[in-house]
């Protein structure tokens, strides 16, 4: 294994940004605007940075960044009805680890700040996060902008939409006020 330069350097300003306080989304958004290339597919997603958690995925996670490269994260098992392999993750205590400092390319320190970010954003109660009680919301899109549609109100007569983002909102409440009655 060798460091590929151009490579290194988008990895280090992907730990710079986030370090700083720049969301995951933000960055992927600004790389593929530049037209930089995803370490797989054609366009960077939040994922490809920010990972998972458990399974020790994502740029941000990797810690081959910092210079220490980790075997036996997982192992795979096949599921007897199906026959498909499945990755199931193994407990710390069985992965292997060794110092590769020739293999660094972000630093210790930057790499510290970034796992503390990420230990205190996300994690299990972004599951437990409240839900629309009404199972549709969302689904319905403006036919101005494009934008989801969410129920915010009642009044008299029918239900009140709004188009999900604030910049939507405007060319909604205009198209809402053309529209007539079925």
């Amino acid at each position: 294994m060798e460091i590929v330069p151009d490579e290194a350097n988008v990895i280090g300003r992907i730990f710079s940004l986030y370090a700083v306080g720049t969301a995951p989304r933000s960055i992927a958004a600004m790389l593929n605007r530049e037209g930089i290339a995803p370490p797989r597919g054609t366009r960077w997603n939040a994922s490809t940075i920010n990972g998972n958690s458990q399974r020790g995925h994502g740029i941000l996670r990797n810690p081959l960044y910092s210079g220490r490269q980790i075997w036996n994260r997982v192992r795979m098992v096949k599921n007897p009805s199906t026959g498909k392999r499945l990755s199931r993750v193994n407990p710390e205590s069985e992965w292997q680890s060794v110092d590769v400092p020739h293999l660094r390319i972000v630093d210790q320190a930057l790499f510290a700040r970034v796992a503390q970010r990420l230990s205190t954003v996300g994690g299990p109660q972004a599951k437990q996060a409240s839900r629309s009680k009404r199972m549709l919301s969302g689904l319905l899109k403006c036919g101005c902008c494009g934008g989801g549609m969410t129920i915010i109100g009642a009044d008299v007569a029918a239900l009140v939409f709004s188009a999900a983002f604030t910049e939507n909102r405007v060319s909604a409440k205009m198209a809402r006020d053309t529209m007539s009655p079925r």
